[in-house]
């Protein structure tokens, strides 16, 4: 192809030069040599592209995960900065000249009281260590020694050689050097991430020290969470089995929601901690493992680790010198978590009464803390309330040589249900932007000044299509696309799906386009009525006479769509509640008590409504459930002539309504806004239930006060 190039370059110069006679000779070379090249051109485009989809094909195979991963994301940047900045870098974050000196006393910490069930202090066991193993990834970085997690898995007897190392250095209080060093590295926070503080600092231990860090931390927790020392309605962070990421981002955005449709007052501020783990001092640590009444094993351990831990960073070009760990817990360490909880739920305690409880309406309230780790929001119905318990956290962090970022803070102040512009916030002597001013993301939901998710669902179906196209021009086969699809794209979908309010219309969008990409790939039409034969038998129009004419016999008279109350009058509705008419005779007799009937005794016509609040994940299975245990009932009620119908309603304990109560209203021709006005209701209502019986969770009986 270069050899025609060269020869086309140079026969241009000669039709330049050439007679007249000339050029008409040399252009019909020209032209034979351009489709020459046009031709080799588009097999050297085709080879390629057979190349590069054999490439992918070979690079599906070897790792599925890791290829679909790399089709949705962008390559992430690396820290390019000079080795003296990053070293200045390291000294001012990691070196702490007060480390030595205790903290002063303070005023309001509350000092929880004697555990009741003790802390588990004996050596670990063998089986407390394959736990953590088995829970481990095997693709895990290994430390500065270069042993990884698959040495343990696959080698039982090294493991269990290992066991003994880890009693002997528990049973000693002891612990090897080689625990306490690391190697870091720097993660970006953004995509276009380019200045030190947008990179997030990683630790890699070794991986026996992380084994053995993570039976104290496992111990730990489930220490202080039967103790109850930790308030999960505050702190949702390091628990498990607590969605408190999901469950507080959803909190907060009811009771915006509720300020605004109720036409209430409500400031919201996100406080982020400046430097998170890197600034928590090692003194702020013994003091909540004192505070906590946790063994002085433990606290002699743990402060024997910090005291000795020292690590260096490495980037592209350079490693740096090695540092020792002054102030902060290295974040990569297992047992940095709980410990990070442990530190912050000492400020949360001792600010809690600073402000009341937030005002929701109808009844509702909330505590005016929340936190996920380090990050901290603040709802209060009152601005004074707000102030005070902004001030009360600025002067703890203060006492504990931390501080706030207020840069990347954000607040909201909603008055009567408006967004309030004029109302600002301070922390740490700087002004908290608002919403308004720059939008922020909390716990994986963005916030900003409109209150409504109708951006966000915009962005999702944006993210769909340009999803899909990158499955699409991947080059690989269709069943490979359909992987990519279900174990990739559907996962990364989900989030937004969960936490956003989302029209129905623009799910309806996204399901149309994974539906034809799914047709294409998997070689099925674009519609199913191209599948089918086409109907012979129906005439629309006749010809009479040259002139076609509309036949209205032809076609349907009635086309509106029957309810379930239709036909006639005399419906009659019973509860099984206290104070509600009695269920026909027909269903008295038998030990089944539908919650809902709807009977008509002159068709002879009974609808059967069981309503069951379910976990989410469970709704499917609690239909199919009642369905199954009203059958009999139902085969009965048929056989004595009457026409019985059962109706299972599912809305789930956190308030998601499933499609039977949307399917239910509309067969009872309950439609528009009293039918989106009636599911609002039935999700508040469960929400509230299971929120009463939550608060009533440690009480022997459930009764209403």
């Amino acid at each position: 192809m270069d050899t025609l190039r060269k020869q086309k370059r140079k026969l241009k110069k000669q039709i330049r030069a050439a007679s007249c006679e000339e050029t008409n000779g040399l252009l019909v070379i020209w032209c034979q040599l351009k489709a020459r090249h046009s031709a080799l051109s588009r097999d050297e485009s085709a080879r390629k592209k057979r190349s590069q989809k054999r490439k992918n094909q070979e690079c599906f195979i070897r790792d599925p995960f890791q290829f679909a991963r790399q089709l949705f994301q962008q390559p992430k940047s690396t820290l390019t900065v000079e080795r003296e900045e990053l070293a200045t870098h390291l000294k001012k974050t990691y070196s702490d000249p007060t480390r030595e000196i205790p903290l002063e006393e303070t005023t309001g910490l509350e000092w929880p009281a004697t555990p009741e069930i003790k802390f588990d202090s004996k050596p670990p066991s063998l089986r407390e260590v394959i736990a953590v193993v088995n829970k481990a990834r095997a693709k895990s970085a290994p430390g500065p020694n270069g042993v990884p997690y698959l040495l343990y898995k696959r080698c039982p007897s090294v493991l269990k050689k290992l066991h003994k190392i880890l009693r002997s250095a528990w049973k000693n209080i002891k612990m090897s050097k080689e625990w306490m060093t690391a190697k870091g590295v720097y993660i970006p926070k953004e995509q276009d991430s380019k200045g030190i503080n947008q990179f997030r600092p990683i630790s890699m231990l070794n991986l026996e020290c992380k084994i053995f860090f993570s039976v104290i931390a496992s111990r730990l927790t489930k220490y202080l969470t039967e103790n109850e020392y930790i308030n999960t309605s505050v702190q949702k962070g390091g628990i498990p089995g607590v969605s408190g990421c999901l469950e507080h981002a959803t909190m907060v955005w009811e009771a915006i929601q509720r300020a605004k449709s109720d036409k209430l007052n409500l400031d919201v501020v996100w406080l982020d901690l400046a430097n998170a783990y890197c600034s928590v001092p090692h003194e702020m640590i013994q003091l909540a493992l004192r505070m906590y009444h946790v063994p002085e094993v433990i606290q002699v351990m743990l402060d024997d680790y910090f005291s000795g831990f020292r690590m260096r960073f490495s980037t592209n070009s350079y490693t740096t010198n090695w540092i020792n760990l002054e102030v902060g817990i290295a974040m990569g360490c297992t047992i940095s978590p709980i410990l990070g909880v442990m530190a912050m739920e000492v400020i949360l305690k001792a600010a809690e009464d600073s402000a009341g409880l937030a005002n929701l309406g109808g009844g509702c309230s909330m505590s005016p803390l929340k936190a996920f780790m380090d990050g901290t929001t603040v709802i209060c119905s009152k601005e004074d309330e707000t102030r005070r318990m902004l001030t009360r956290l600025d002067d703890l962090m203060s006492w504990c040589r931390m501080e706030f970022k207020p840069k990347k803070s954000r607040s909201l102040s909603i008055s009567r249900g408006k967004v309030d512009e004029a109302t600002t916030f301070t922390v740490a002597e700087q002004q908290i932007p608002t919403v308004s001013q720059e939008p922020v993301k909390s716990l994986g939901r963005w916030h900003d000044s409109s209150m409504k998710d109708t951006r966000r669902g915009a962005e999702t179906l944006e993210l769909a299509s340009e999803s899909l196209l990158a499955i699409n021009k991947c080059g690989l086969q269709g069943k490979f696309k359909i992987w990519c699809l279900q174990f990739m794209l559907i996962t990364k979908l989900l989030w937004p799906l969960l936490v956003y309010d989302i029209c129905s219309s623009t799910v309806e969008a996204i399901e149309a386009k994974i539906n034809k990409c799914t047709r294409k790939w998997l070689g099925i039409p674009p519609a199913k009525g191209e599948i089918h034969p086409s109907s012979t038998s129906s005439t629309v129009f006749t010809t009479e006479g040259g002139v076609k004419k509309w036949h209205g016999g032809s076609i349907p008279i009635n086309t509106h769509r029957k309810g379930l109350l239709d036909g006639c009058d005399d419906w009659v509705v019973s509860a099984d509640l206290p104070g509600w008419e009695r269920h026909p005779g027909v269903i008295r007799w038998t030990a089944l008590r539908p919650d809902i009937v709807i009977h008509s005794a002159s068709t002879q016509q009974i609808i059967m409504v069981e309503l069951t609040v379910p976990h989410e994940s469970r709704m499917e299975e609690a239909h199919a459930f009642k369905e199954g245990k009203y059958l009999e009932l139902t085969k009965e009620l048929k056989k004595d002539g009457y026409e019985a119908k059962v109706m299972p309603v599912e809305i789930g304990a956190r308030g998601f309504v499933g499609s039977s109560a949307y399917g239910l209203l509309s067969k009872l021709s309950i439609g528009g806004n009293k039918r989106t006005k009636a599911l609002r209701l039935l999700a508040e209502t469960a929400e509230n239930s299971s929120r009463w019986t939550w608060s009533r969770r440690n009480e022997r009986l459930l009764h209403k006060d």
